[in-house]
């Protein structure tokens, strides 16, 4: 297969023993990977490339860029190597870098990763950009108020870096398709194929234009487009994907019984929060209370509407919303901070404000305040013209149809149907800067749709392959949105779940397992009394009662953990709105496990005052009812 790469394949095989291209002078450093790389991932290869910060100037600091190869599972095939692109501007692949260990894309090839200029492991700057905005997402504030403080963030990050001397004008899509040049030098590679995602679109677009005689073949998965003001449509893209969903939920039978009209559900919601934000507490808020107001709760259905297993609790969140659940408001905060705080914000403000800014944006008639636009585009908004950067790119600049030239290299386009950020129509637009570039459209998808749907990678695989026929008979077996409705309502559980499964937080961990310890214990103890009972006086109510509500305590302690611990490495999603139906029956069990243990403790304090001593059940009389009233008084701290 591919014959015409064998001799390319044996170039890159022999002299990637190097390591150094000289005719370039670009050179790859192996260091060690900054991630772990069990034995079972295969050959993993880590290094830097270092990378003119400036090209523009014949001596100029360098931004080292980090990357990773996986070697091919398979190397005895013939195929090109496949670099991957990142989101963002600012995401970061490396990072990421355990999720494509299994992936079938590097099955028969090396896959290589790279994190782009400013990302985390490339140079990244200003990163307490990311904490200030998600503490401005926390408070109450107007669109106004949040976008000029995160405006003012940045302007400060700009001067800091200045000082530095890190210069905001290095950091554009050009410059990272410059970057993407010089790791394909690097690694002596003549020629590759590319999947970008998401932002990483753009810079394969670009690649294509400035270097189309290195790239044998393109796929562009969520097109976000080189071009000027095109994040003024961010409004209308979002509006388009949600009125999708609420048509689905017209349309299932299950959810337009349980939640009725989903628009109707969606209009309240929005009425609610803009007269009264939900607020819970929180010690990580700036004012120890986390309030969702209306425009950040759009930008949470903004972002539940990138997944297929976020989609699903879209009707579920509305919902609660609507009927004011203020135990959301801090779920939806802590589950989204690690999502924001890990992002690279100046680099990722840096690149967008310069080619893909908002210069010709226009206000409603009368109002210059961004408080009437979409959230994310009054964030860029106020940004780009706090930067004061020019905003253009030479991959970036307008083009129309007289003046643009179409690139040659064979693109194949994905995209989903219910991408909020970069819909079906951006796809198309971004099909014009090819001679060839077939889109495909993936029903029930949302955003990124190769990094979550096997058919949409086994497509691209395909288009790699150079298959004369694409086969894309598995777009019509994708499986329609199911959204979630067979939910025990618990939103409580999801306090428990960060403070165990996430923050592993030790004093809640040594205390809960202290009272589960101490019921075990109390249990053994119960059980050789029965025993023994049982060979002399025939048994005892009382003993068999207490070790029915001591089994009862564990089984209620073990099923709740056991139900989060599933939940959580299954389906983390659910944990912030509660838990399975299956498991409902631990809430009931909860009230006879109190009684139980109220009625124990009475009864061995009665105990205790007729004989001047200890019940006859001993120390476990004692401290097993203690151990059971504080095991529900343990999960009652956290509402449950």
């Amino acid at each position: 297969m591919l014959h015409k790469h064998v001799l390319f394949s044996l170039f890159f095989g022999l002299l990637s023993l190097v390591g150094t291209n000289a005719a370039s002078g670009q050179t790859f450093r192996e260091t060690t990977c900054t991630f772990d790389v069990p034995s079972s991932a295969g050959g993993v290869i880590c290094g830097i490339v270092d990378v003119p910060a400036d090209r523009t100037k014949e001596t100029s600091v360098s931004i080292p860029l980090s990357i990773a190869i996986l070697k091919a599972v398979d190397n005895s095939g013939e195929n090109l190597p496949l670099v991957y692109l990142h989101g963002g501007p600012g995401s970061s692949s490396i990072r990421n870098a355990r999720k494509f260990f299994g992936s079938e894309m590097r099955r028969d090839r090396d896959l290589i990763l790279f994190d782009q200029r400013g990302s985390e492991y490339s140079g990244r700057f200003c990163p307490e950009v990311a904490p200030a905005l998600f503490s401005l997402m926390q408070r109450d504030l107007t669109l106004e108020e949040q976008a000029s403080g995160l405006a003012k963030v940045m302007a400060t990050c700009q001067q800091a870096a200045a000082a530095q001397g890190i210069d905001f004008t290095n950091y554009k899509t050009s410059d990272i398709a410059d970057d993407m040049e010089a790791i394909r030098k690097a690694l002596n590679i003549p020629l590759w194929d590319v999947w970008g995602v998401s932002y990483g679109t753009a810079v394969g677009m670009a690649a294509a234009h400035l270097y189309p005689s290195t790239i044998h073949r393109l796929v562009l998965d969520s097109v976000s487009l080189n071009r000027p003001d095109w994040r003024s449509s961010t409004g209308g893209h979002f509006n388009l994907s949600i009125s999708r969903v609420f048509a689905l939920c017209d349309e299932d039978p299950a959810c337009a019984q349980r939640f009725g009209s989903l628009k109707e559900n969606y209009r309240k919601a929005l009425e609610r929060l803009e007269h009264t934000p939900l607020s819970a507490a929180d010690v990580s808020a700036p004012d120890g209370m986390a309030v969702l107001n209306k425009h950040d709760f759009i930008l949470v259905i903004h972002q539940l509407l990138y997944w297929p297993t976020t989609i699903e609790y879209i009707p579920l969140l509305i919902e609660l919303v609507k009927d004011g659940n203020v135990q959301i408001a801090a779920n939806l905060t802590r589950a989204l901070r690690k999502n924001v705080l890990s992002k690279s914000f100046a680099a990722h403000y840096a690149v967008d404000c310069q080619g893909r800014g908002l210069d010709n944006l226009q206000f409603p008639e009368g109002d210059n305040s961004v408080n009437a636009l979409f959230p994310l585009t009054a964030q860029y908004k106020r940004v780009c013209d706090a930067l004061a950067v020019e905003n253009s790119d030479v991959c970036s600049l307008p083009k129309d149809d007289a003046g643009i030239t179409k690139s040659k290299v064979p693109t194949l386009i994905l995209t989903g149907s219910l991408d909020p950020i970069t819909p079906p129509p951006t796809a198309l637009i971004g099909a014009d800067e090819f001679v060839s570039a077939p889109v495909i459209e993936l029903p029930f998808l949302g955003h990124a749709v190769t990094l979550r749907n096997g058919c949409a990678r086994k497509i691209m695989r395909d288009f790699f392959a150079e298959q004369k026929e694409l086969d894309t008979a598995c777009v019509a077996a994708i499986p329609r949105v199911s959204f979630a409705s067979d939910v025990m309502l618990l939103p409580e559980i999801f306090g428990f779940a960060n403070d165990i499964l996430v923050e592993k937080r030790v004093i809640p961990i040594v205390l809960g397992g202290l009272f589960v310890l101490t019921l075990l214990v109390t249990l053994i103890v119960q059980v050789k009394i029965i025993t023994l009972q049982a060979k002399t006086a025939g048994g005892s109510f009382w003993c068999w009662a207490q070790a029915t509500i001591t089994m009862l305590a564990l089984v209620y302690a073990v099923g709740l953990v056991s139900a989060v611990t599933y939940t959580g490495a299954n389906n983390k999603m659910l944990l912030v709105f509660g838990l399975p139906q299956a498991v409902s029956f631990l809430l009931p069990l909860a009230k006879i496990v109190l009684l139980g243990g109220i009625f124990w403790t009475a009864a061995s304090g009665f105990q205790m005052v007729q004989r001047r001593a200890l019940p006859v059940g001993g120390w476990t009389d004692v401290m097993g009812p203690i151990a059971v009233l504080g095991l529900v008084g343990f999960f009652s701290n956290y509402g449950l």
